[in-house]
């Protein structure tokens, strides 16, 4: 090697990229992690910072300086499932911008040669440009090892580099905590309790406190306390620095089918905040439903594995989604929920991925209870309240009823632990119907339930709100701002009739009948 060679990298000085100084010492590095491995990683890469000039060395690691020459040449192209590194340009652009952006010199040492980054004149087409070359020097011994030089370097950029450095996968990272699992191709931790740099890189929606590598850098971010690594995954998209929320559950999706069931259960714990969550549409690349199902079947794989999780979470419920246009599944739902809430039994709902764990499903439960309305037609005492109704409605609530001669049947809830009080059953109509109140109607009633408990003497009142309760469902559901406006409209009506209710009710008390069996 003659002395003081110039050579042109024919990468013109104001070639239109630009880098974060992140960026730039990030692939600096890459070039050694690279070469020394994850495994030697802590024990073979060294660095310091000497109040001017930052220094990082591989002492036992040398390299040929050509790789440095060509953009696209890199010794990691055939195996990337080893490298961090892959498209063969990062110390080249990471030189320019260095030198260029930041004003950094930048000096690369190894074997038996030194080369200071620099600029020389070029002509393309008889216009005078400046390129990006390597002023090649040779070191009078060979040298043991490879170093790189950056300064001008300020104390605030030694602490961009202590950032840049967490970035890369190694088992003594400060930034992992117990290993959960790992292999050749992939690796879950826990997180340590040392936050990470403010400079780090996270995922938009998901910047807690987890950290997801993939292809041996940090690249995102999750909600949990886990550092999630996939080694083989790469981006084929040289400008995409941070991953996604799409690209992290999908990582998380890959890596979780590794996991025996002791390492699935200790993540699907973790993530207990979602045990009970559905995609929004058909195709949702933010759902992590999947996610869940695939460390649930994780956990089931082992019989001891399986017991254990049962022991520890007794009380879950396997809730399968229901679409609201399934009017039946949708009716059956809300009875089950209710009946959750007077059970007073501390449930806790989940996704139908827990069902190979052997958890029972909610709607199951609910009528093996029998939480669900159970009906039948009024016999002749009943029929006698329900006169009485009838006609309060007829002469008090007419307003609010479409044709008083057609009333919707009312037939009577036998079981009394069913957790309704009353029911209706509402078919939408295609032209809605108007009322005397002003109200439109868009439902009608085929039929209303009435719990057989309600028919005693004393209960007028409470059966009579829980009767208008259901027909007023004949404008809409339970959460409706018409059902509200309705209801409430009712009780003014209520309290300005209340001596005519009074009278119905004194109706309603001296009915003569047998006691009810």
């Amino acid at each position: 090697m003659r002395s003081g060679r110039l050579i042109s990298l024919n990468l013109i000085f104001s070639y239109p990229v630009k880098w974060t100084r992140y960026k730039v010492l990030r692939d600096f590095l890459q070039n050694f992690y690279d070469a020394i491995g994850h495994k030697n990683w802590h024990a073979q890469f060294r660095w310091r910072y000497d109040g001017n000039c930052l220094i990082m060395e591989a002492g036992e690691t040398c390299f040929s300086h050509e790789w440095l020459l060509h953009i696209g040449a890199s010794t990691k192209r055939n195996s990337t499932g080893s490298f961090a590194g892959y498209f063969g340009e990062g110390f080249k652009i990471a030189s320019l911008c260095a030198l260029r952006d930041y004003g950094w010199q930048v000096r690369m040492a190894s074997r038996d040669w030194l080369l200071d980054v620099t600029t020389t004149r070029t002509t393309v087409d008889n216009t005078e440009l400046e390129s990006l070359a390597y002023s090649m020097q040779p070191r009078p011994l060979p040298h043991v090892g490879s170093e790189l030089r950056l300064f001008p370097f300020t104390p605030k950029q030694e602490t961009l580099f202590q950032c840049v450095l967490l970035s890369f996968y190694y088992r003594e990272n400060p930034l992992f905590g117990a290993c959960i699992w790992e292999s050749d191709e992939a690796a879950i931790y826990f997180r340590s309790r040392m936050p990470k740099p403010d400079e780090f890189p996270y995922t938009d929606d998901l910047n807690g406190p987890g950290i997801v590598y993939a292809g041996f850098q940090a690249l995102g971010s999750l909600n949990y306390p886990l550092v999630v690594c996939l080694h083989h995954h790469r981006f084929e998209d040289r400008e995409r620095n941070n991953l996604y929320v799409w690209d992290v559950i999908d990582i998380m999706n890959r890596l979780v089918r590794y996991l025996p069931a002791s390492s699935a259960a200790k993540v699907l714990e973790l993530m207990k905040n979602i045990w009970y969550s559905y995609p929004k549409r058909h195709y949702d690349m933010r759902s992590w439903h999947n996610v869940i199902e695939r460390l649930a079947r994780g956990v089931a794989s082992s019989a001891e594995e399986r017991q254990a999780w049962r022991d520890a979470h007794p009380n879950l419920i396997v809730a399968k989604k229901v679409r609201t246009s399934n009017r039946l599944a949708a009716n059956r739902r809300r009875q089950a929920m209710d009946w959750i809430k007077d059970s007073k039994r501390s449930f806790r709902l989940v996704q139908e991925g827990f069902l190979v764990l052997g958890y029972p499903e909610l709607e199951t439960l609910c009528e093996e209870a029998g939480g669900f309305l159970v009906n039948r037609p009024a016999d002749s005492r009943e029929l006698a309240y329900i006169q009485i109704l009838e006609s309060t409605i007829k002469v008090v609530f007419a307003e609010f009823i479409p044709d008083l001669n057609h009333l919707p049947p009312c037939l009577i809830i036998h079981n009394n632990t069913a957790t309704w009080q009353g029911a209706a059953n509402c078919h939408r109509l295609k032209q809605p119907k108007p009322t005397a109140s002003g109200y439109m109607v868009r439902f009608d009633l085929s039929h209303v339930e009435l719990q057989r408990s309600l028919f005693r003497p004393g209960l007028f009142s409470l059966a009579l709100s829980t009767y208008l309760h259901e027909l007023a469902h004949a404008f809409g559901g339970d959460g409706s701002k018409t059902f509200s406006a309705v209801m409430t409209n009712m009780l003014e009506v209520a309290l300005r009739e209340a001596a005519r209710l009074e009278k119905y009710g004194q109706t309603w008390d001296g009915l003569t009948h047998p006691p009810d069996s």
